[in-house]
Formats: structure tokens, C-alpha cells, sequence
């Protein structure tokens, strides 16, 4: 995945943790998501080839 798809996904979630926006993970588990972003494939269908909409930002703690 290129440098700026990651960017503008991370950009375009408010470089905020998707899992615990849409889940509440930290209400559930009362620990706090990690400061480290990464960019997490909702589908592979398109890899090497991925559109905005295939992606989203999750912190490292919730993406493992």
C-alpha cells in the first residue's frame, strides 16, 4: 500500500481508532487504544490496487 493512501485514510478518520468508534473498545475493555495508527484491509478484493473505501485506520493495540 502507497505511503499516501495510508496518509489519507489516517487523515480522512480523524486519526482516530475506527474498531473503538464503532465498537466502544475502550468502554468495553477500559484500556485506552494505542497511539500507534495503522491501516487496517476491510477487503483484499482490490490489493496492491486498494481504493480509500477499502480501508480504515485502527490503532495497533485493536488491529493485533
Amino acid at each position: 500500500m502507497e505511503d499516501k493512501l495510508r496518509e489519507r485514510v489516517i487523515e480522512r478518520d480523524n486519526h482516530e481508532c475506527q474498531f473503538n468508534k464503532l465498537f466502544g473498545i475502550v468502554q468495553l475493555t477500559r484500556v485506552p487504544c494505542s497511539e500507534d495508527l495503522e491501516v487496517h484491509h476491510k477487503t483484499y478484493e482490490r490489493a496492491g490496487q486498494e481504493m480509500d473505501e477499502d480501508l480504515i485506520t485502527v490503532c495497533r493495540r485493536c488491529h493485533e
